[in-house]
């Protein structure tokens, strides 16, 4: 926001064997010493990652390993436990703002007939790479108050990257 950075720090997890995210704020508008003021947020043994501020600049939205789902989170920039916003199926990525209560992300339509048929057969092969059953990651929108997805793009080839206007009103993607 205007006068604070949220940013993120990876530390080594000994017993988990694996670096992990913090989440930090730092308020350049408050000196300490010679430096502005920062408070880590988060701290514990799972991957908080991706924050971002919201609209108002009242909360920091961020996405987490915690609790083995794909879920937003979000908590106040004065403390407190973060609380899920809700979990996507499919994952969820590249979060922007469209507008002060609609999120914009990048994400796939979930398996695909090709991967449902292979469940199907129990079969435990694992596709890296196959252009001929590509699967597509697309734009939706998330309404934070219906709490409801809507895809925006309907593209047939992988989505790069996009990015909106600060108006929301366009969007740009490759």
């Amino acid at each position: 926001y205007n006068s604070m950075i949220v940013w993120t720090k990876r530390k080594g997890v000994k017993d988990k064997d694996r670096f992990v995210s913090d989440i930090y704020l730092t308020r350049l508008d408050v000196r300490d010493k010679d430096a502005f003021k920062t408070i880590q947020l988060t701290n514990a043994k799972e991957n908080d990652y991706a924050p971002f501020f919201s609209k108002d600049g009242e909360y920091i939205y961020f996405q987490s390993s915690r609790e083995k789902g794909k879920k937003l989170w979000k908590m106040s920039i004065f403390g407190g436990e973060p609380q899920a916003v809700h979990e996507f199926k499919n994952g969820i990525s590249s979060i922007q703002w469209k507008d002060k209560n609609t999120l914009l992300y990048r994400s796939n339509e979930g398996q695909t007939l090709y991967e449902q048929k292979l469940k199907e057969l129990k079969d435990n092969v694992q596709v890296i790479e196959d252009t001929t059953h590509w699967k597509p990651s697309r734009v939706y929108s998330f309404d934070l108050k219906s709490k409801k997805s809507k895809r925006i793009t309907h593209n047939k080839k992988p989505l790069n990257s996009y990015t909106v206007s600060p108006d929301g009103n366009w969007l740009v993607y490759t």
